[in-house]
C-alpha cells in the first residue's frame, strides 16, 4: 500500500478515501507520516456492521464469491470466520 501510495501522491498530490477507503486512509495516515499533510478521508466505515455484512450476509447476495471466501479455511476453521481470518 505505501509503494502505491508513494506512486499516487507523486501523481496527484494526495490521498484520499471514501467509506472503506477512508479507513485505509486513515491506517495510512498511521503508518506513513509523510501521507499526514496530504490526506483526506470521509465518510468512515463502520467496522460492526460491515464486517458482519462481508462475513455473513453478503452470501444471500453473492452466494458464490462467500463460498469462496469461506472454502480458503479449513473446514474446522469454518465456525468463526472473522478469528479464524484473523489468526492466518
Amino acid at each position: 500500500m505505501e509503494k502505491l501510495r508513494i506512486h499516487l501522491v507523486s501523481l496527484a498530490g494526495c490521498c484520499f478515501g471514501g467509506s472503506w477507503g477512508s479507513t485505509l486512509a486513515l491506517a495510512l495516515r498511521a503508518e506513513a507520516p509523510s501521507a499526514r499533510r496530504r490526506s483526506s478521508a470521509r465518510h468512515l466505515s463502520r467496522l460492526g456492521p460491515e464486517i458482519d455484512w462481508f462475513l455473513n450476509g453478503m452470501r444471500t447476495v453473492f452466494p458464490e464469491a462467500w463460498r469462496d471466501f469461506v472454502e480458503q479455511l479449513p473446514e474446522g476453521e469454518r465456525g468463526d470466520l472473522l478469528g479464524s481470518y484473523y489468526r492466518a
